[in-house]
């Protein structure tokens, strides 16, 4: 099941439900400087605990904003927030291609799944008659 959270401007957040966790980033970018915003889940099974990674200039050492231990939604409704906050201050933000990639993912095996099950039921009612 995908669940989506609309958050401030136009940012949705996609909560795989029963699906591995697969960390989520956005790049933000002014002129030539960019941000990375990320959320780190330290378990691939699981969206907590997790933290939101700051980092200004590649090579710098990235700073961690927030983290959760308990509270599911935490750091992904942190990390949107932040990402708004950028786009107030003149920057252009994204989400990056692995996030859009995962909630891709469950989609295609949604509709593969779809098709199998429409096959089978096809086979059996022909059977029926």
């Amino acid at each position: 099941m995908i669940k989506k959270l609309t958050i401030g401007m136009g940012v949705t957040l996609v909560a795989l439900s029963g699906m591995a966790s697969a960390d989520m980033s956005y790049t933000c970018k002014h002129d030539v400087q960019k941000r990375l915003i990320k959320v780190i889940y330290e378990s691939a099974e699981a969206k907590v605990p997790c933290k939101v990674e700051y980092t200004k200039e590649h090579g710098e050492e990235p700073k961690i904003l927030w983290d959760a231990q308990n509270q599911e939604g935490y750091c992904e409704e942190k990390a949107a927030a932040f990402v708004e906050k950028q786009k107030g201050w003149g920057w252009e933000c994204a989400a990056d291609a692995m996030e859009e990639a995962a909630a891709a993912e469950p989609a295609e095996e949604a509709s593969e799944e779809a098709a199998s099950e429409e096959a089978s039921e096809t086979t059996s009612e022909e059977g029926a008659m």
